[in-house]
């Protein structure tokens, strides 16, 4: 972690170290370099004498050359090293710290309030504070606590140690210290939804972006009221041989460093969907549900993630609704009734409606500006649509100012809530100045 020094005259500080399993002491495998371990200019007959057990060599040439053991030439000497600062932290993982308070003055503070507390760049939570104040601290006495928090946000975080104390000249003085790091993300997820047949397939894709590898523990997929889900088994990655085939072929592993795995689920509606899709708001049509992720890391640190409800059309781009003209005249006389048939189509596997048809001013026009207005009703009711079916609507329209216009305010809404499935494409008509 990076550590702001206390301000000028603390009596007390802080020094906080992050609990996390060792690391393997990995150095670079040898390997024979004659441009090192040969002097420059020489040849190897200079460095060995006539009787190969008076030769002494190097260090550098015997531990590459001559090695002692084979371990040597793995860069592995058998000890471990703690970390030395916070390390990576990432997005899902709950991080232990051990924080330590000490009096390093040559003077005895009392009644002694110890804080510590998380700030990121969007919440702020309490981890530790003492219930009542320390009678005293003398010169030398520390004061150890441990804190944990789980990482719930990325970017920027700042972990505030902060003691408040009496000093011996009766002043009550308060010193935060900062604890900076940065949190990533350890995974990047990449879904495709595609309708088939009346189900759904959902396509997604796992990129490790970690230095190491990652072993997932689950990955399961809670469905919303309207969906059952079901994950489709695909043919797992195995090896040829060896004594560990079967248990290393029931691990799924994310390789490091943009390493991926592949997951397929299948979504089919329920038998209430049409209900449940009528109950539920408009922020709720048409979500499928959320992922949840749960990993464990090359010395089993644990990891959690639950992504965001992802949606039937999300990551298609394709609308719930679309709507296209399909018959209307290319040019009609001014004040005189022509038609427009306007094709919805229902593109999801549940049915939706009762839905209308309105024409709305766009682009920011009033409606007494509108140049092509409906004739009649405002609005138009349609049935029910269901899934994957379209149906065909005659609209009675009227123009009442001359020249090319585009009509561009076609929208398709809910009639229970008000929810609108989006515009339909626009099209152009000519307004001729003479009535027919």
């Amino acid at each position: 972690m990076a550590l702001d020094s206390p301000r000028d005259g603390s009596l007390l500080s802080f020094r906080v170290l992050r609990l996390s399993k060792p690391q393997i002491n990995l150095t670079a495998p040898e390997r024979v370099d004659l441009a090192r371990d040969v002097r420059e200019g020489g040849t190897l007959s200079p460095l060995i004498p006539e009787s190969r057990s008076e030769f002494v060599p190097e260090e550098a040439f015997a531990r590459r050359v001559e090695c002692r053991h084979p371990a040597d030439l793995f860069g592995v000497d058998g000890s471990i090293e703690l970390a030395r600062d916070i390390g990576e932290v990432y997005l899902g993982e709950t991080i232990s710290c051990y924080a330590s308070l000490g009096n390093y003055s040559n003077q005895v503070v009392s009644l002694v309030d110890i804080k510590a507390e998380m700030q990121s760049e969007r919440s702020r939570s309490y981890l530790f504070q003492n219930s009542t104040p320390l009678p005293g601290m003398a010169p030398g006495v520390k004061r150890d606590f441990t804190i944990k928090f789980d990482v719930k946000e990325l970017g920027s975080h700042t972990l505030i140690c902060t003691s408040q104390y009496t000093s011996q000249d009766g002043d009550r003085k308060i010193c935060p210290q900062y604890f900076r790091f940065s949190a990533s993300s350890p995974l990047s997820l990449r879904t495709k939804v595609r309708p088939v047949a009346g189900d759904i397939f959902l396509e997604a894709c796992l990129e490790n972006a970690k230095s190491g590898p990652l072993i997932l523990e689950y990955v399961r997929f809670d469905p919303s009221k309207a969906y059952t889900v079901a994950s489709v088994d695909q043919h797992p990655e195995s090896i040829t041989s060896g004594p560990l085939k079967d248990y290393i072929n029931s691990l799924k592993i994310v390789q490091p460093n943009k390493g991926t795995r592949n997951f397929l689920f299948k979504f089919s509606p329920t038998e209430s969907t049409s209900s449940s899709v009528e109950s539920a708001s408009a922020d709720e049509r048409g979500v499928l549900g959320k992922m949840e992720i749960k990993w464990k890391g090359a010395l089993g640190e644990i990891g959690r993630l639950q992504t965001q409800l992802i949606k039937t059309g999300g990551s298609s781009g394709q609308k719930d609704i679309q709507g296209q003209v399909i018959k209307m005249n290319d040019s009609v006389p001014i004040f005189d009734p022509f038609e427009v048939t306007v094709r919805i189509r229902n593109t999801t596997v549940r049915a939706l409606g009762p839905l209308s048809l309105v024409l709305k001013p766009a682009n920011n026009m009033k409606a007494e500006e509108m140049p092509v207005l409906m004739d009649g009703l405002q609005s138009i009711l349609l049935n029910t649509l269901p899934p994957h079916k379209s149906c065909d609507v005659a609209c009675k329209m009227i123009a009442v100012q001359p020249g090319v216009h585009t009509i561009n305010g076609f929208s398709v809404i809910h009639q229970t809530d008000g929810f609108g499935f989006g515009s339909i494409d626009p099209v152009q008509i000519f307004v001729d100045d003479v009535t027919g």
